[in-house]
């Protein structure tokens, strides 16, 4: 099901001609010729990719991916415009569109292909959503305190453990956290947590975590098993 955004009809029928050509029965389309029907088109969440044309009288195709923002999930949407325009590539692109085609040069291959590639991209994007949302829950849920931290300056590995563990301390800060580490390290919140530097966080002079910290390093990051000392700001030990 394509909802196709267009206030010319005749170019519509030139888009029904060319899809339908090759089997008529593969593709159902609807035409809505103005704004504020696409508007309603889009919320409505009937429709598999929404093929959108740049102009519409006095609105234009990149105000209403803007809007149609709200829609979630929202379908594909394929923007087309009569003559091509990297700028306007480029703006689709940022305000969500997954294509960009030249009306002039359309034929068969260059839209279903581009069809068929926009529902891949979504099913696939859609799937991730999935596969985040289920890995959030379980984050949100474990009683394990699970961080990350994020760097502001990239960091070299091929740095010395000490100068890593500068460079951790001056550039590295919480992005991130569950409610199981809210607890574990003495905090109210997770807004308490997330924003902290490195050093705030973890006191790595303290407890031994400088040692952990060494370990971490020698393995590239990727520690198993490994035993940390965890002082909570209110003086309570915990090793994990």
């Amino acid at each position: 099901n394509i909802l196709v955004v267009d206030d010319n009809e005749d170019d519509f029928v030139i888009i029904r001609g060319i899809l339908h050509g090759e089997d008529p029965c593969r593709f159902n389309l609807e035409l809505v010729q103005t704004y504020d029907a696409a508007v309603a088109a889009i919320q409505a969440r009937s429709h598999d990719l929404i093929l959108l044309d740049f102009r519409l009288s006095s609105r234009n195709g990149i105000e209403l991916l803007d809007e149609a923002r709200s829609a979630s999930p929202r379908p594909p949407v394929i923007l087309m415009a009569r003559q091509g325009d990297s700028d306007l590539d480029v703006k689709a692109m940022r305000a969500g569109a997954v294509d960009y085609i030249v009306k002039d040069r359309l034929d068969f291959d260059l839209l279903e292909r581009s069809i068929r590639y926009a529902i891949e991209r979504e099913k696939l994007a859609s799937e991730l959503r999935t596969s985040e949302d289920r890995c959030r829950t379980f984050v949100d849920n474990t009683t394990e305190g699970i961080w990350r931290l994020e760097l502001e300056r990239p960091m070299p590995l091929s740095l010395s453990e000490k100068e890593q563990i500068a460079h951790l301390s001056a550039y590295a800060y919480v992005a991130e956290c569950n409610a199981a580490a809210v607890r574990l390290y003495g905090f109210e919140k997770v807004c308490d947590i997330v924003g902290l530097r490195f050093d705030e966080f973890l006191s790595v002079s303290e407890l031994g975590d400088d040692n952990y910290c060494r370990k971490l390093i020698r393995k590239k990051y990727c520690l198993v098993n490994a035993e940390s000392i965890v002082l909570s700001r209110q003086g309570q030990i915990s090793h994990v």
